[in-house]
């Protein structure tokens, strides 16, 4: 429900914002508009890396193993 609801607003969201532009409102925004791959791609992957450590971590506390506990006999 609640990803259903998010889509549905960022849609109107986007419809309100982006209807009033015209062609010269279009051309002025997409003149402006910063485009830096390289820092976003610096981002994406700190936050893969950040992702791959978080789940490794979560996988090695869960571990009884890892941990030094034994299953009893």
């Amino acid at each position: 429900m609640g990803l259903t609801a998010q889509s549905v607003w960022f849609a109107v969201a986007n419809w309100l914002a982006l209807w009033p532009i015209g062609p010269a409102g279009t051309r002025e925004h997409a003149r402006r508009e910063e485009f830096r791959p390289v820092a976003e791609e610096i981002v994406i992957v700190a936050l893969i890396v950040a992702g791959v450590t978080a789940t490794l971590l979560l996988g090695r506390v869960g571990d009884p193993v890892a941990s030094g506990s034994q299953r009893p006999r």
